[in-house]
């Protein structure tokens, strides 16, 4: 392993382990090094980052990183799911449920993403259609799929 790919991920894990509320200003300057330390996993690195800013309660900041993980790699399911997250948070329900249904459409095994949906379709006042589509997403799981919710490890 090279060195400034041991540097990068040595950056990276300080930047998560400081993901506590009074530490995501340091988890900022960490991932901004392991950014210019590694040449691969931006998109990654660009999702955890939104997250410590989301968790810090920076949600319009957040949805920059989001964004930009989205933009490197368009189909990375928890960028999308940030990003529907932190819009929830600033209280734009249409916009949260078009990322989570994004998600969705991308994983639909994905239970989080579709309960997700669902979240978004009641507070955005289509409470039908999130029971639904809820309806449809628990008899969809699969027992063995990593994406059942008794199997994922979070």
């Amino acid at each position: 392993m090279s060195n400034d790919l041991i540097d990068s991920n040595i950056h990276f894990q300080e930047a998560l382990d400081l993901s506590e509320p009074t530490s995501y200003h340091k988890a900022v300057v960490k991932f901004s090094k392991a950014l210019q330390e590694s040449s691969k996993d931006h998109h990654i690195i660009y999702n955890d980052w939104g997250n410590a800013l989301s968790n810090d309660f920076r949600y319009k900041a957040a949805l920059s990183k989001y964004k930009i993980s989205i933009k490197i790699s368009p189909s990375f399911t928890f960028a999308h799911n940030g990003w529907g997250t932190a819009l929830l948070n600033l209280g734009d329900f249409d916009g949260a449920t078009k990322r989570f249904q994004e998600a969705h459409e991308i994983e639909p095994k994905g239970f989080l993403f579709t309960a997700n949906w669902s979240l978004g379709l009641y507070l955005s006042g289509n409470e039908t259609k999130a029971v639904e589509i809820l309806e449809e997403g628990i008899k969809s799981i699969d027992p063995n799929s990593i994406w059942n919710p008794i199997n994922l490890k979070i």
